[in-house]
């Protein structure tokens, strides 16, 4: 598929689907509720007769199809699970893709077994499809990014490394109001002792917003059966523009050194003195990160992006998103469109740097592209 040409959504109207994706291959489009067994079954089979080597390949197929099945049968996790459960008992999944994939190694990245991902990736759609219940009302945005955008059944795991879920949300006008917020108060998939801390630390951030020292609050939450947590980013609509919007689609345009930062109000410390840029020729840039420490936390000068000699570095909070958002909850077209935007703005850039280096690619932006599912993308790795 050519760069400039993307995937149709996948999933409801604002909800639940993938913004932007430069896939390679096909994701399965035709897949239909009437067809899904039919095709996970030959895939499966597929997979089976596969020659040995290809074992990530045969993976990433099963996965696609499953992906795919979710949106067709409806975004619900838990039916979802009872029914792909009944047709893998019958078919059983090949032996060489259900181990843990020692063909790629990256700190902390332990590639799972497929049953493990599936397992791990059904848990963590259900407690996402719960997220426009808990914040929905508060929130004009809710966004995935990390392994559930790029690699859900393939990436993600459980255990005592499980893999998080990086979630982005834009907050509206009634976010810091003071009136009790029962959705979130009364959700059953956050741990308690995590939702008033963050209700309490609600208190700190609307000083710190009002001050001008904080637009960006940080939290991290953990699902009720301590299984795995979420990272959620809180951002004004001004920061969410000048790190995803319009106000990022115009800087870059430009040619001139930037050193862009948002004013994010954490928990506790980010772990290291010095964030890592990886542009979009494959080079290395770092810069370093100050903080500042307040009471019940942390403001952390976060690095947006840099451009240094005319050429783009992404910001973590970007990366976070690439290479292809999740939106799961929009209030307005407005929003959601500036996700659809995201994506499409870095690959344009990317493509501008190749007077610089002719493999200029936006996926070189990401550290972790080697662990993607092969074929999902145009580049491989």
């Amino acid at each position: 598929m050519p760069e400039s040409e993307s995937t149709p959504p996948i999933g409801g109207t604002l909800r639940l689907q993938t913004i932007t994706s430069d896939r390679s291959t096909d994701v399965h489009t035709e897949l239909t509720a009437e067809n899904f067994e039919s095709r996970l079954t030959k895939t499966i089979q597929r997979a089976k007769e596969m020659e040995s080597g290809h074992e990530r390949r045969a993976k990433a197929e099963i996965a696609s199809v499953l992906e795919r099945g979710y949106y067709v049968f409806g975004k619900n996790a838990a039916q979802y699970r009872e029914m792909i459960t009944e047709i893998l008992e019958r078919t059983g999944l090949p032996e060489t893709i259900d181990s843990q994939d020692q063909l790629v190694t990256l700190p902390h990245g332990r590639q799972p077994g497929l049953a493990e991902s599936i397992n791990a990736t059904l848990e963590r759609y259900e407690f996402i499809e719960n997220l426009s219940v808990a914040f929905g009302n508060r929130v004009k945005c809710i966004v995935v990014g990390g392994s559930m955008s790029y690699g859900p059944f393939f990436n993600v795991r459980s255990g005592d490394d499980a893999s998080d879920i990086d979630v982005v949300m834009v907050v509206d006008d009634s976010f810091l109001d003071r009136e009790p917020w029962n959705s979130l108060v009364n959700d059953r998939m956050l741990r308690p002792s995590d939702k008033h801390e963050f209700l309490a630390r609600m208190e700190d951030f609307r000083s710190l917003l009002e001050k001008g020292q904080a637009e960006v609050l940080s939290q991290r939450f953990w699902d009720s059966r301590e299984h795995f947590n979420m990272s959620a980013h809180f951002f004004t609509p001004e920061a969410f523009g000048r790190v995803y919007g319009d106000d990022l689609y115009e800087v870059m345009r430009k040619t001139s050194d930037i050193d862009a930062y948002v004013a994010d109000y954490r928990s506790s410390a980010f772990a290291r003195d010095k964030c890592a840029f990886y542009g979009f020729g494959g080079d290395i840039n770092s810069n370093d990160v100050i903080q500042t420490r307040v009471e019940n936390g942390c403001i952390t000068q976060m690095p947006s992006y840099r451009i240094i000699n005319g050429r783009y570095y992404p910001g973590l909070y970007q990366c976070l998103l690439l290479p292809e958002p999740l939106l799961v909850h929009a209030k307005d077209e407005a929003t959601a469109q500036v996700m659809r935007q995201f994506s499409s703005h870095m690959q344009q850039r990317a493509k501008d740097e190749r007077v610089f280096n002719e493999h200029a690619h936006y996926l070189n932006a990401y550290p972790r592209r080697m662990i993607f599912p092969p074929g999902r993308y145009q580049r491989s790795f």
